[in-house]
C-alpha cells in the first residue's frame, strides 16, 4: 500500500470518528433519493422511488408510501411500495480488504435501496404531483439549520393531459464524498426513455412540499458547499464540475424537467448529501474525444463511426477500469489496456436517429486507491444531423471519409522516458507515409511529425513532465493512438 494511502485512510478514519460523534444524538440514516415513474399501458404507471442510506444509521424502511395528488382534476391518494428484489445492495468504492460499516467495518459505507409499485392513474392532468418525504436529513449537516429534525422531501411531476410519459431516471448513483482541494467532474446520467430534451438546474432542498430548508450563510441552492470555482452545473448536458475547499457535510437537490415539442411533460428531482473530506489520492481522469477536450461532437445518420477515450492518473501504481450507463441503445463501448485503459465508443445512428437534443452517454472512471476509490464521471454527446455543416471534423481526431475504422495501439518505448523515446509499429505501415500528432491532457495539439516507416523517434525538447495522447495516421485512414509519460 501507498505512502499516501496510508495518509488518507488516516485522515479517513478521524473523519468518521468525528462523524460519528455529530451523528451520536440521531440514529439518521437518509443521504438521498428520487422518485421516478414508467408509462405501462393505457392510465397504468410503475411508480419506484430510490432511497440512498447512509449504514451508521437505522435500518432502510420496510416499505414506502408515496402521495399521488392533482389539484386540477381534484384527486388525492397514497400508494404503499414494496422493495424490489435484491435491493439495499451497496455501493461504496473502498479497496480490497477494508470493510465498510455496511459490512461491520469502520470506513462509511452507503447502499441503495428501492421501491415500486404499479398506479393506475384516473384521469388525464397536467398537474399530477407524486411526493414522499424520509425522516430525518442527517445531524451532521454543516450548511442548514437543524438538520436533524427536517426530513427529506422528494417529488415528481407529470403532465399526461395530451400524451403519455415516462419520467427521466438517473443511471448514476451519487457521490457522497468529495475531496477538498481538488476538481471533480461528475454526471447523474440522466437518460429519458422517450426522448424528450431535458434541462438540468440546482433548486433549494426541501423538508415538505413548498417548504425550503434554510441554509445557513453563505450557503444557498447554487451554493450548497464551498468552491473555488463556485459549484456549477451545466442546465444542457447535467455536467457538475466542483473544487471544495473546506471540511463540510453540505445538501444538493438537482431538478430534472421533461420538455417535448416545448411541452413540459414532467419532472424529477434527486435530493443528496454530500461530504467533502481531506484526500491523499488525486483522482483518475478522462479525456474527451480522441485525447482532445471535445465533449460533444455532431455526426451524420447512416455513417458508422468510433471514437476513443484515454484514462489518467497521476498516482504511481494506481490502476483504473470504466464503465458506461448503456444510455444510447444500438451503441457499444469497450475498454482495454492496463493500468490505464482506452474507451472505445463505436454507433451507427438511423435517419430515426436524427433529432435537435443530443444522445448522451457517461463513462465512470474508478481508480483503486485505498481507503476510497477516486472516481469521476464524464458525459459525451452526440447530436446526429443531416445538416453537414455542422458535422465534426473527426477527419483530425481519427475518423475519416465516414468508414469506421478501429484504432491500433501503437507501442511506446521507454515509457515513462525522460529525454527520448520511439513509437512502434506493425509492418503493414512500412510502405505509407504517416504522422505523429501528440496532445497533452487538455486536448492540445503539442507536437506532429510527418515519417515513412513503421517507427517514429523524436525528442521531448520543451515539453514539461506530464501525460500525453497521441496518434498516428496515414493517408488511407489507418490510424493508431497511444499514451505516453515524460518524467
Amino acid at each position: 500500500m501507498k505512502s499516501q494511502h496510508s495518509a488518507s485512510y488516516i485522515l479517513l478514519l478521524i473523519f468518521c470518528l468525528v462523524l460519528s460523534i455529530s451523528r451520536s444524538a440521531v440514529a439518521s440514516h437518509a443521504v438521498g433519493g428520487e422518485i421516478t415513474y414508467t408509462h405501462l399501458l393505457g392510465n397504468n404507471y410503475l411508480i419506484h422511488v430510490t432511497f440512498y442510506r447512509d449504514c451508521y444509521g437505522i435500518a432502510a424502511p420496510g416499505s414506502m408510501t408515496v402521495n399521488i395528488s392533482s389539484n386540477q382534476c381534484a384527486v388525492s391518494t397514497s400508494l404503499a411500495l414494496i422493495p424490489i428484489p435484491g435491493t439495499g445492495q451497496e455501493y461504496t468504492h473502498v479497496c480490497a480488504g477494508l470493510l465498510t460499516n455496511c459490512q461491520g467495518g469502520t470506513v462509511p459505507g452507503f447502499q441503495k435501496w428501492e421501491y415500486e409499485n404499479t398506479f393506475a392513474f384516473p384521469a388525464q392532468c397536467a398537474d399530477w404531483l407524486i411526493s414522499t418525504d424520509i425522516s430525518a436529513r442527517n445531524a451532521a449537516i454543516t450548511t442548514i439549520q437543524n438538520p436533524s429534525a427536517s426530513n427529506i422531501y422528494l417529488e415528481a411531476r407529470l403532465n399526461n393531459s395530451s400524451n403519455d410519459n415516462s419520467s427521466p431516471v438517473f443511471t448514476i448513483n451519487p457521490i457522497m464524498m468529495m475531496c477538498i482541494n481538488m476538481d471533480l467532474h461528475f454526471n447523474n446520467g440522466v437518460i429519458d426513455a422517450d426522448g424528450d430534451s431535458l434541462v438540468y438546474s440546482l433548486i433549494p432542498s426541501r423538508i415538505a412540499p413548498n417548504t425550503n430548508v434554510t441554509y445557513l450563510p453563505p450557503y444557498s441552492a447554487q451554493h450548497p458547499i464551498s468552491s473555488m470555482p463556485d459549484f456549477a452545473l451545466d442546465s444542457i448536458t447535467g455536467d457538475v464540475f466542483v473544487h471544495p475547499t473546506a471540511p463540510e457535510v453540505g445538501v444538493i437537490t438537482y431538478e430534472v424537467m421533461d420538455y417535448r415539442n416545448g411541452e413540459l411533460m414532467g419532472s424529477v428531482i434527486r435530493d443528496v448529501i454530500v461530504y467533502t473530506v481531506l484526500c491523499t489520492n488525486e483522482l483518475p481522469e478522462l479525456s474527451g474525444v480522441f485525447g482532445t477536450n471535445l465533449f460533444t461532437i455532431y455526426v451524420l445518420p447512416d455513417v458508422p463511426f468510433c471514437f476513443d477515450v484515454f484514462s489518467s492518473d497521476f498516482n504511481n501504481g494506481d490502476s483504473i477500469s470504466l464503465t458506461w450507463n448503456n444510455a444510447i441503445p444500438g451503441a457499444t463501448f469497450t475498454s482495454a489496456g492496463n493500468p490505464f485503459p482506452t474507451g472505445t465508443f463505436c454507433w451507427t445512428p438511423t435517419l430515426n436517429d436524427v433529432r435537435p437534443q443530443p444522445y448522451t452517454f457517461t463513462v465512470e472512471v474508478l481508480d483503486n486507491a485505498c481507503p476510497r476509490n477516486g472516481e469521476q464521471v464524464y458525459s459525451y454527446n452526440i447530436f446526429v444531423t443531416q445538416d453537414s455543416s455542422l458535422i465534426t471534423p473527426l477527419q483530425t481526431l481519427g475518423y475519416f471519409s465516414g468508414k469506421e475504422i478501429s484504432a491500433e495501439t501503437a507501442t511506446t518505448i521507454p515509457n515513462p522516458f525522460h529525454d527520448r523515446a520511439e513509437i512502434l509499429l506493425d509492418k503493414s505501415w512500412a510502405a505509407d507515409e504517416s504522422i505523429l500528432q501528440v496532445m497533452n491532457i487538455f486536448g492540445d495539439l503539442v507536437f506532429a511529425k510527418n515519417f515513412k516507416g513503421t517507427s517514429v523517434k523524436f525528442s521531448r525538447g520543451k515539453l514539461p513532465a506530464s501525460i500525453y495522447f497521441y496518434e498516428v495516421r496515414n493517408k488511407k485512414g489507418k490510424h493508431a493512438v497511444g499514451k505516453f509519460v515524460i518524467e
